[in-house]
């Protein structure tokens, strides 16, 4: 399990309501995945909060906004589920490497972020 804390970008809006704003927060990370090779979907939501997942053939990785933490801080959880470890660890590198060089973006662009 890896663990990831970073300021959400200023367009995503910390006076959104909850579960507007963790969608926005989760299409915008699945927007920076995308380039790096990961193929997440979602928002999902499920019993613990909202998730994106990826597929593997024998598991998943899933991709859960632990914290959005009501401003700017945000807390993401990448957890491996069943045989998924080359699919685990290609999300880990991307995220590092989107995290990293986030400083310019667009806006979360999806039909649930609207």
């Amino acid at each position: 399990m890896a663990t990831f804390t970073f300021d959400a970008p200023v367009l995503i809006g910390a006076s959104l309501a909850s579960g507007v704003r963790q969608k926005r927060l989760l299409c915008w990370l699945r927007d920076r995945l995308a380039p790096r090779g990961v193929d997440a979907f979602g928002p999902l939501t499920d019993a613990a909060g909202w998730l994106l997942a990826v597929n593997a053939e024998d598991g998943f990785v899933t991709i859960r906004l632990a914290s959005d933490g009501g401003g700017r801080a945000c807390t993401v959880i990448v957890g491996q589920l069943g045989e998924a470890a080359a699919e685990y660890e290609d999300t880990v590198a991307a995220f590092e490497d989107a995290l990293s060089g986030r400083r310019a973006v667009a806006p979360a662009k999806c039909d649930l972020c609207a």
